[in-house]
């Protein structure tokens, strides 16, 4: 009669040790995962439409403030020198805002396809 073999600490039974592992989640059904891809897709449209809101808006607050120079500094409403220094007060803050939203949304837009 001959002794069985001990199996090793790390052999369960179940097949080669050599044997790789798949992760369950990776190789289930795409329909398993809809919801969770559709809550993504959604958060992607609320985030980009947001950003492009914000972006509408910062462009709005530019356009305004030329128009307002141009009126006021053609009818005489205030001076060039105000002029100037409102313009230098609003547009770098307004363009680097905006620059800043335009960033976001093509960095959203790669880590969305990903």
């Amino acid at each position: 009669m001959s002794t069985p073999e001990p199996e090793s600490p790390d052999h369960d039974g179940a097949g080669d040790i050599g044997e790789t592992w798949t992760d369950p989640v990776s190789v289930a059904a795409p329909e398993q995962h809809r919801p969770l891809i559709e809550l993504r897709d959604r958060r992607h449209r609320h985030l980009a439409g947001m950003q492009t809101k914000v972006l509408y808006g910062i462009g709005l607050v530019v356009v305004l403030t030329l128009l307002i120079l141009l009126i006021g500094v053609g009818f005489g409403a205030f001076s060039e020198n105000f002029g100037l220094e409102l313009l230098r007060t609003v547009l770098p803050p307004s363009l680097a805002a905006g620059a800043t939203i335009v960033g976001t949304l093509f960095a959203l837009e790669t880590n969305w396809r990903d």
